[in-house]
């Protein structure tokens, strides 16, 4: 009788045993196994085709992009919020948009052209900034500034178009002229226009080819159009050397921009496998990445995003429906966000922690943006939260990964961060041609991207279930 009950006893641990491997993953194979890489590559290059034409936040083609992952997210029967609509967790943000391609040309004095420059090749405007044109026509005489007692003689160069060299800008990258411009618009002289030599190729670490990085906004600013405020604009050597050069001849500047400031009806996209543990559904484990881009440049170009950000959205949504077809069910919920508004100034993400689907003190996030370069650099695990980024480092590296650990640069974390929230961006610093119109597929490597959809997999197989 004894050793009946003791053989009962056995069958049923072994039944209870393969009934929660059976809740954890329903087909009883390695997660891992129900990767599919080249969809994820499909996904990077469906995102990067002329009709969503960059995703820029408040356009068309960023429409189209969150149709589709929100189409995909049903597809393979993630579930939407009961306060979602169809995925979609809607916000209202400000959008900078261009209607025609800005022009900067060299001119003589009755306004006749005598050399016209490539937008997005030769030259970007800056639009973000409080106090600048965005709109409008502007021809004015060309002063060249090299030296530090020049640039603060701003007397000397009023109702000019002003060219700054390079060597004058802190940092020599986009964030750099920020004090210049502060000093400048400051100033009871007013200028007509800053021109700042920002060629990025002259910046190791912002080591763009052959195209000049575009800016679209800076997430500590908002902007706005200043009819009296002046055009500024960055450019390459180059062109800063023709600048020179025209101001030498006696020739002038005309800049023409066709910026609108506005309110847009925008989305984030969400779905979510629920938890099944009554006690600790209520925890959210956020996969999170951009869906938005820089956009067009209405001259037939633009710029395709396909490191920035298809790739960490082709990530997210591999992940997704790898859980999906192993029929994963974790004690935690695991939610999927798309996030809009990223490049325009965190916006997506900003909206979701003032608008959290689950308590932001039971979250945890990993957010993916720039994931999966040809170019040998190592992933970085980018965070403020020291705790939560060692941790995942250090999970990084006991699966062989190449990687490294900063604060880093602001991406969709960085919202969480300020509530407190352990959330972190996994990010492969490669700036070789994001921004510009050769951020293409021919930039992603396959085992790169492969090496972080795992790496994200294996941090949910062990999160999804703890206490």
């Amino acid at each position: 009788m004894r050793k009946k009950v003791k053989c009962f006893t056995s069958l049923i641990i072994i039944f209870l045993v393969f009934s929660v491997a059976a809740c954890v993953n329903s087909n009883d194979q390695p997660l891992e196994s129900y990767i599919d890489v080249d969809r994820a590559l499909e996904t990077i290059q469906e995102l990067t085709l002329p009709k969503y034409g960059g995703r820029l936040t408040g356009t068309e083609g960023n429409a189209l992009t969150v149709d589709y992952i929100a189409e995909y997210f049903q597809s393979i029967g993630l579930e939407s919020h009961h306060s979602l609509t169809d995925y979609r967790q809607g916000y209202e943000q400000k959008v900078i948009l261009t209607e025609a391609t800005p022009e900067l040309s060299i001119v003589n004095p009755t306004g006749d052209a005598v050399k016209e420059f490539k937008f997005a090749h030769d030259f970007q405007f800056m639009t973000f900034w409080p106090g600048l044109k965005i709109e409008g026509d502007v021809q004015g005489e060309i002063a060249v500034i090299k030296d530090e007692p020049t640039l603060n003689d701003i007397q000397s160069y009023a109702d000019k178009f002003v060219i700054i060299d390079q060597p004058l800008i802190p940092g020599g990258h986009p964030d750099g002229p920020h004090a210049i411009l502060q000093k400048i618009l400051a100033s009871d002289y007013k200028v007509k226009g800053i021109i700042f030599n920002l060629d990025s190729r002259l910046n190791d670490s912002y080591n763009i080819t052959p195209n000049i990085y575009q800016v679209v906004t800076d997430y500590r600013q908002t902007g706005f159009n200043n009819d009296d405020g002046p055009f500024v604009l960055y450019c390459t050597q180059d062109v800063f050397d023709e600048l020179a050069g025209a101001a030498d001849d006696n020739l002038e500047l005309s800049v023409s921009a066709y910026y609108i400031y506005k309110d847009a009806e925008v989305a984030n996209v969400i779905g979510i496998i629920p938890g099944v543990d009554e006690e600790l559904q209520d925890n959210a484990i956020i996969i999170g990445a951009h869906l938005d881009h820089v956009g067009e440049n209405k001259d037939g170009t633009y710029q395709p995003g396909a490191l920035d950000n298809a790739s960490g959205v082709a990530a997210m949504m591999e992940i997704a429906g790898t859980l999906q077809a192993a029929g994963f069910s974790p004690d935690k919920s695991i939610v999927f966000v798309a996030f809009n508004g990223e490049e325009m100034g965190l916006f997506g993400s900003t909206n979701y922690v003032n608008n959290p689907l689950f308590p932001l003190t039971k979250t945890t996030v990993i957010n993916m943006d720039m994931v999966g370069s040809k170019e040998e650099v190592p992933l970085t695990i980018m965070s403020d939260r020291e705790r939560f980024r060692k941790q995942v480092y250090e999970f990084a590296l006991d699966r062989g990964i190449d990687c490294t650990s900063e604060i880093g640069v602001p991406s969709d974390h960085i919202p969480f961060v300020l509530r407190g929230v352990d959330a972190l961006t996994l990010i492969h610093m490669d700036r070789t041609h994001i921004h510009t119109y050769n951020d293409t597929m021919e930039n992603i490597d396959r085992n790169r991207l492969e090496e972080v959809i795992r790496l994200v997999i294996a941090y949910i197989e062990e999160a999804a279930f703890e206490k």
